[in-house]
């Protein structure tokens, strides 16, 4: 009696709700709809509209094929297609440092001139024959410092005399402080002529780049090509597809090079 008794509760309690939910046989409550004017509450059918619209992801780039993919990456890529993946650096030249030192020491004993009085413009600038009285071997005295001082003999093997002319005119010292010192010839060769084809100009200058640029002028002292050389066409050591290339020199404007 008792069991008939629950069953009965638990049937009058849930049986209102179930009606009221509106639960049918292998189906579930419906979404109401509110659309299209009618303020009634009525349920979704496949024909009926809805709020409710299907949608997709955009699509990116990643979703591309491989053939599309390379020819968007080359579009992007077109702007930078004749542009060089470096830049070649051009280096002063011993020559042209040497030319713009000079200029610069050019200049500013023409401003000395013109600021000090000429005793002291002549002791700071003793070799200026135009404008100061000259002293006999002055210059060569000048370019022999350091070569022939008390350190520098025969007895510690860093000095020696050249038989023969030197380049710089001064004795030989085998020492690495020492700076500007005169050099052996250059060395004879026996593919190039042994020539001597510089100015002389730097020779009292710098020895060392007077002595390099003979040897360098026995070798590309004109124009031509080089066996095994990369740089091709080249005149007093400018190759056509190096430092010619970089600069922007063409063959015919090599030819018209002079020393």
């Amino acid at each position: 009696m008792g069991n008939l008794w629950h069953i009965f509760y638990v049937a009058l309690v849930f049986a209102p709700c179930a009606s009221w939910a509106g639960f049918t046989l292998g189906g579930a409550v419906p979404f109401p709809n509110t659309s299209k004017g009618d303020n009634v509450l009525h349920q979704v059918s496949p024909e009926t509209d809805s709020f409710l619209k299907p949608v997709s992801f955009p699509k990116t780039a990643n979703d591309l094929n491989f053939v599309d993919n390379m020819a968007l990456r080359s579009e992007g890529y077109q702007s930078f297609k004749d542009m060089p993946s470096y830049r070649e650096m051009i280096v002063e030249s011993e020559e042209e440092f040497i030319e713009r030192q000079m200029a610069l020491a050019h200049a500013e004993q023409e401003s000395d001139y013109e600021t000090m009085d000429i005793e002291e413009y002549c002791e700071e600038h003793p070799l200026d024959e135009e404008h100061c009285p000259q002293t006999p071997g002055l210059l060569a005295s000048v370019i022999d410092i350091g070569n022939d001082d008390s350190d520098n003999n025969s007895n510690n093997g860093n000095s020696g005399i050249y038989s023969g002319r030197t380049i710089g005119g001064g004795v030989v010292v085998a020492k690495n402080s020492t700076i500007g010192g005169s050099c052996y010839p250059a060395a004879k060769d026996d593919k190039f002529k042994n020539e001597v084809l510089t100015t002389g100009k730097y020779e009292s200058v710098s020895p060392a780049f007077e002595k390099a640029m003979i040897t360098i002028f026995r070798k590309e002292g004109k124009c031509g090509i080089i066996d095994g050389d990369p740089c091709g066409y080249t005149c007093y050591g400018i190759g056509e597809n190096c430092l010619g290339k970089a600069i922007g020199l063409t063959r015919e404007q090599l030819k018209k090079l002079t020393r």
